[in-house]
């Protein structure tokens, strides 16, 4: 019961600190003062659409940060994904380069004896103003969300043996960073890499240690 509780508790927190961040993005966005939101229409498109695909990726040394340093040293294709999502842009910090994105998104793993939908929701925050943007204009992004899939798959299923729930569960978090290329002379046509993961975040979600990352790369069109 203790355990429980406990659990209980380190799911309410992050809750409220998830449901908390979206509301700073959302007050940042619509908040009447102009001093620090930016959004010309010129530069900062408010929708975006966003196609992607890729394989998954596993490693059991470490973890996002790992694969994401030595890619070549996970194994990877054992589940496929194939995904879109719409964004739209919630507002630009003035003088800072950092952009907030709302993005919901759809779609669909498969592999061998397996396949599932999966949909998620997820504030990005994005960095946009790097010295070299004139030759390669260039972005990353960092989110935090929420993930839901119909089935679980074999590779959540396999991370979540011995430690935790290991049944794994079908709603985790979502953190997919990216990074995204394109013309200086068209930015909103950008071709991305991301790192499409969730996680129970070391237990906190269900109690749920385990997780997937799935290397895609896709394009998107802002407009």
């Amino acid at each position: 019961m203790h355990a429980a509780r406990n659990g209980w508790s380190k799911a309410s927190s992050f809750f409220v600190a998830l449901l908390s961040f979206f509301a700073l993005g959302w007050t940042i966005a619509s908040g009447e003062e102009a001093s620090l939101l930016h959004k010309p229409a010129e530069t900062d498109p408010l929708w975006s659409v966003f196609v992607f695909g890729g394989m998954s990726a596993e490693a059991k040394n470490y973890g996002l940060v790992g694969l994401m340093v030595m890619p070549w040293s996970a194994t990877y294709g054992r589940n496929d994904f194939a995904g879109g999502a719409v964004s739209r842009r919630m507002g630009r910090l003035d003088s800072t380069g950092f952009v907030f994105d709302f993005e919901v998104g759809g779609g669909e793993r498969w592999g061998k004896n397996f396949s599932s939908s999966e949909e998620w929701f997820a504030l990005y925050v994005r960095y946009d103003r790097f010295p070299w943007n004139h030759v390669l204009f260039t972005t990353v992004g960092l989110n935090t969300g929420l993930n839901y899939v119909e089935k679980v798959s074999p590779v959540e299923l396999d991370s979540c043996i011995g430690k935790g729930n290991p049944n794994c569960a079908r709603l985790l978090h979502n953190l997919s960073p990216e990074i995204t290329f394109a013309s200086p002379k068209n930015p909103n046509s950008e071709f991305v890499i991301r790192w499409h993961h969730r996680s129970g975040i070391w237990g906190l979600m269900d109690n749920v240690w385990g997780g997937s990352n799935t290397l895609t790369g896709g394009f998107r069109q802002r407009f």
